[in-house]
């Protein structure tokens, strides 16, 4: 038994055996965790063996494995693949003579010359011309033609090829052993054209850290291989990937400049290191070391990446450069065409007409999708093709979805522009971007560093860019505020679009602005709304007549120092009063004492008036006690009690029934069938097939409904229940119905900008359904005046340092 060399380490109620998982009877396709069957070697017997925690084994494949007895069946503790006996001359030879005019004689000289190295030779491009010295070229693209059909078995037997290979078996034994089968996965595969290489040997001498950022392979599951070779845990080696991996996370906040105390104390997290000044001392000494060898760039008390920042450079003078020198003026549309703008409108035009970069910015329902309209028509009218000369892009499906069905405008997301599906992914090296001259980029705001960064490189003959977004709106997920730096700094020409035109209600619209000036003093909203209310409440909120006669006089100063008394030394029940003058028809606050029952019925009753579609529940958390995933499950059990049970998987740790009828969610762009991050749809069925069942979602494209076929396994990585949905997925979207989740243990993501990116989803009618009285003076007021600084190298490069 292999197991038997670290019996040392097996509990009591351990116990050991070999043969063969023959059939998956639970568990999602993602591999999160499964029930299997075992059949044992020599025996009828099966076992039932739960597995989590690892690596999914295969099926059908042999396997010692070492289980713990869990009530009637066993859980996996470790497996490791067992040698096969196997004639590899035979099993080769079987499926060269399935191959027509490929006979005994062929076969022979085939296996005389390349051995069992045959599969390999066959499957490498490079060998063609060794191959053809031997059999004619006919019969070689015969055989690969049908080794390629057949790939997965030949590749079986390549593996039971190896399994003789001493080096093959201490990988084997190491790997397994230790629970690290996905590591030695990508090995093998990075290792593929080398000749059974020892890896342990290898990454002894080759920094194995490198793995994490190169390829999509967890750093826990890299150190864990690392400290198995021997790599110490303050090794340079481990904490500098450790730093690095700090920084990548913390520039997910937006800023790309990160404190050095706040990056030493996240290394000591996530490297899971004691946390006491010996060890942040010398993890500060690494950090020195990388500012030296430049790696790192240091100012004050604040460190940045390289790579981050020459980025981040490479924006600014690309964007300056084409600001600067770009002579591409278009010849604008008649004057009856645009007679109907707004003063701010035409002027916004104007301005992408004759400058090489421009900035739009406004709230939503302020019309800068018709200005996109205006800019696709007049490139139409002067000469330019679209998707060739000029694109329009969004950063997700939803925004470019919404464009397309509003002005028939061909409209793409930025991922499928540039043919990859995250940020992090290469652009192949296939496209040619040498054409684009022009580009409209909607919903800027959402837009990062990183994808920003590889659009402005690859389209490097660009002569015309126009930002469009909301600089009121939540930030990108991901390094960088663009829009707002490019903005503050004044070097971009741009227009700001003030007058509302989309929302069908004058009580959201004036919500809007209540929640976007709420307690900021510099905002000339709060202080118009502010002069307009105090008046008619002062009498209802104070008995004291010297009072409001002291803050009425005050009033008329109109200073700073004025609004900040009344505001900040006054009662606070003011500005629940405030709040509730800005409720109506369409604006209303449901404080809830059974939310569950509650938020289930308000979410009945708008898609009774408004529909499925343009009914949605905004949260800002999946997890929680009122999180989207419990929310989803407890309108799901209301609205579809009864729909048919389709699948089954966990999202976020919580398992979830998907039903025919249900209203999901796309997680990931399938940019090859029109399909978009964000997108929502509803479950429309599924087949019978156990062995290969499909589901089926229904989506529309603003033009006609489409079906979408899924494998369980896709089903379960990219779709969700979409009832309700984060704040962020639904960014760049509107609906007539809007019922916006806030709830005191949500707090510390209630800032201003998600607020109101919330209650401006909506267009006819917007609920705030809030678990906790007197929402606005405990949680928005102060939300909304914490300082949350954002410090990006692009402020430095524009100008804007104090």
């Amino acid at each position: 038994m292999i197991f038997e060399k670290d019996d040392e380490l097996k509990n009591k109620n351990d116990d050991t055996f070999v043969g063969k998982f023959t059939e998956k009877l639970k568990g999602p396709d993602s591999g999160s965790w499964g029930f299997f069957k075992f059949k044992k070697d020599n025996s009828r017997e099966h076992v039932m063996i739960y597995c989590a925690g690892l690596e999914m084994p295969e099926l059908n494949k042999k396997y010692e494995v070492r289980v713990a007895k869990a009530q009637k069946n066993f859980k996996l503790v470790k497996y490791i693949p067992v040698k096969v006996e196997i004639d590899i001359n035979s099993e080769i030879n079987i499926h060269l003579n399935k191959i027509p005019s490929v006979g005994k004689a062929t076969s022979k000289k085939i296996l005389d010359t390349f051995g069992k190295d045959v599969i390999k030779v066959f499957f490498d491009e490079s060998k063609e011309i060794q191959i053809l010295k031997i059999i004619p070229k006919t019969t070689y693209d015969k055989i690969l033609s049908y080794f390629k059909k057949n790939e997965k078995q030949l590749l079986k037997i390549n593996d039971l090829i190896n399994q003789d290979d001493e080096e093959y078996q201490k990988n084997i034994q190491f790997f397994f052993s230790n629970d690290l089968q996905k590591i030695y996965n990508l090995l093998v595969k990075i290792h593929e054209n080398d000749s059974n290489p020892n890896f342990i040997e290898l990454y002894k001498s080759k920094n194995p850290y490198y793995l994490w950022e190169k390829y999509d392979v967890s750093l826990s599951d890299v150190d864990a291989f690392a400290q198995l070779l021997g790599y110490q845990i303050l090794s340079k080696q481990r904490i500098y990937a450790y730093i690095d991996y700090a920084m990548f996370n913390l520039e997910e906040n937006n800023s790309t400049f990160v404190n050095i105390n706040d990056l030493i104390l996240t290394v000591v997290k996530y490297a899971n290191l004691p946390n006491n000044n010996d060890i942040k001392e010398v993890i500060n000494d690494f950090i020195i070391n990388k500012i030296k060898d430049g790696s790192l760039y240091a100012k004050e008390n604040l460190v940045s990446r390289k790579e981050m920042r020459e980025k981040e450079k490479h924006i600014v003078d690309k964007l300056i450069f084409i600001n600067e020198n770009s002579s591409l003026i278009l010849q604008k549309e008649p004057l009856k065409e645009l007679n109907y703008l707004s003063d701010d409108q035409k002027v916004a035009y104007e301005m992408v007409t004759n400058c090489g970069v421009s900035i739009i910015s406004g709230m939503p329902g302020t019309g800068k999708s018709l200005i996109i309209k205006h800019i696709y028509n007049t490139l139409k009218l002067n000469g330019y093709v679209e998707e060739k000369d000029f694109y329009i892009l969004a950063p997700t499906g939803r925004a470019a979805s919404n464009i397309s069905t509003k002005h028939d405008i061909s409209t793409r997301t930025i991922h499928s522009f540039l043919r990859i599906k995250n940020d992090k992914e290469d652009i192949p090296s296939d496209i040619d971007f040498e054409e684009v001259k022009i580009l409209v980029i909607d919903e800027f705001s959402m837009v990062n560093i990183n994808i920003f960064y590889k659009i402005l490189s690859s389209c490097f003959n660009l002569q015309k860019i126009v930002l469009i977004g909301d600089s009121n709106q939540l930030p990108a997920i991901g390094p960088g505020i663009i829009l707002n730096d490019l903005i503050e700094s004044k070097k971009i020409p741009t227009v700001f679009l003030n007058k509302i035109y989309r929302s069908d209600s004058e009580d959201i619209k004036n919500y809007i602005n209540f929640i976007n000036g709420l307690g900021d003093i510099k905002n000339p909203y709060f202080v118009e709304f502010f002069k307009l209310f105090v008046n008619k409440i002062m009498d209802k909120v104070v008995d004291d007549v010297e009072i409001i006669n002291h803050y009425k006089q005050k009033l008329l100063l109109n200073t700073e120092n004025t609004y900040k008394e009344f505001v900040y030394n006054f009662s606070e029940s003011w500005v629940e009063y405030v709040a509730k003058g800005f409720t109506g028809n369409q604006v209303n606050i449901w404080n809830s004492k059974n939310p569950f029952e509650d938020l289930s019925s308000l979410f009945i009753e708008k898609v009774k008036k408004y529909g499925l579609f343009n009914t949605v529940i905004l949260c800002p958390i999946y997890r929680g006690s009122f999180g989207i995933n419990l929310i989803n499950k407890a309108i799901q059990s209301k609205y579809n009690p009864y729909g048919e049970i389709v699948h089954t998987s966990k999202f976020n740790n919580e398992t979830i029934e998907y039903k025919v009828g249900d209203k999901v969610i796309q997680l990931v762009n399938k940019n090859e069938i029109g399909i978009s991050n964000g997108d929502l749809g509803v479950i429309s069925g599924t087949t019978d097939d156990k062995n290969n069942k499909k589901i089926f979602v229904k989506f529309n494209n603003g033009e006609k409904d489409f079906i979408v076929e899924y494998s369980k396994e896709d089903f379960s990585n990219e779709i969700n229940l979409a009832y309700a949905i984060t704040v962020h997925k639904f960014q760049g979207s509107e609906n007539e119905s809007v019922i916006f989740v806030v709830y005191n243990q949500h707090s510390g993501m209630l800032n201003r900008k998600l607020v109101y990116t919330a209650v401006s989803r909506a267009k006819s009618d917007l609920t705030v359904f809030a678990l906790n009285n007197n929402i606005y003076s405990t949680i928005f007021m102060k939300t909304f005046n914490k300082k949350e600084q954002k410090i990006t190298n692009m402020q430095e490069f524009l100008g804007l340092e104090e």
